[in-house]
């Protein structure tokens, strides 16, 4: 049997074990779901806390076994496979930017909720607690912890100083402190200041949105800048001439100093674009 056969067959053994790696937990949470339901939320909370440590270790270690049946080249594998251990990191980081754009992109809707319902008569704190069923999904958890307080202590300024105080969405903290303000110089004016602060909203997610379109250009040419030398280094390790050439101390020196010059400019390729976005 030829080496590039061993070869391939090595990497598909890998590549089935990363994905019985990943599917694994998940059919333990079935199974335990199934036989005890009780016992699934727990073993998620568990499997939550070290779910990026240990994705990033097995991502690194499966990375750097094929990068080495690849390339041959140690000095090359090392600083890939410290680069895709940082991928479950990245992963999680934009699963959470997306949740919070939801959240954002859902306060319009619930303002118009809040508003329509305040110009039919009902009151600002029953509007507010008819979010927690009828107001966008993403947003319900806020507006069920307010409601459990109102009618817990009936008291509509300390739900909402205690969810304010609970928070870390900007919006809502916005929203609360401007209905605590209308309401101490007068409440007859909240439904227009509402719709002023829907009106200011709209305009600000526009233009924020925008801003992070023309992030969005100039960060993702810095990804594919950064990742383009690597990609011509590993098909010019197929050779074996360049792979004894980078197996010595000249070469790990001069993949190294490579690699810190792309890790400079992708990290100035980004800061220009948020300069970039603010202009």
């Amino acid at each position: 049997m030829s080496k590039e056969i061993i070869s391939l067959v090595l990497i598909w053994q890998i590549f089935t074990l990363g994905a019985l790696i990943l599917l694994i937990p998940s059919a333990k949470m079935k199974i335990a779901g199934s036989i005890n339901p009780q016992i699934t939320p727990n073993f998620k909370q568990k499997l939550k806390k070290y779910e990026n440590p240990l994705a990033s270790i097995g991502c690194a270690f499966i990375s750097y076994l094929l990068l080495q049946l690849l390339c041959q080249t140690v000095v090359i594998s090392l600083p890939l496979s410290i680069g895709a251990g940082a991928i479950p990191w990245m992963k999680s980081r934009a699963q959470e930017g997306k949740k919070q754009k939801s959240i954002q992109d859902a306060w319009p809707e619930a303002l118009d909720h809040i508003n329509s319902a305040i110009k039919s008569g009902v009151s600002i704190s029953q509007a507010l607690a008819n979010l927690a069923e009828r107001g966008p999904i993403v947003l319900s958890p806020f507006f069920k912890e307010y409601k459990s307080q109102v009618n817990t202590t009936g008291n509509l300024e300390l739900a909402l100083k205690n969810l304010c105080l609970s928070t870390q969405d900007p919006i809502l903290k916005r929203l609360t402190q401007t209905i605590l303000l209308v309401r101490q110089v007068g409440g007859a004016q909240v439904g227009s200041v509402l719709r002023t602060f829907t009106t200011f909203l709209r305009n600000d997610l526009t233009a924020k949105r925008e801003i992070e379109m023309r992030h969005g250009w100039i960060a993702n040419t810095a990804r594919i800048a950064s990742c383009a030398p690597w990609l011509l280094l590993i098909f010019l390790t197929f050779q074996p001439q360049t792979r004894t050439a980078y197996n010595t101390p000249t070469g790990a020196i001069v993949v190294l100093g490579g690699s810190l010059l792309i890790v400079i400019a992708y990290f100035w390729m980004n800061r220009s674009a948020q300069r970039a976005s603010r202009q």
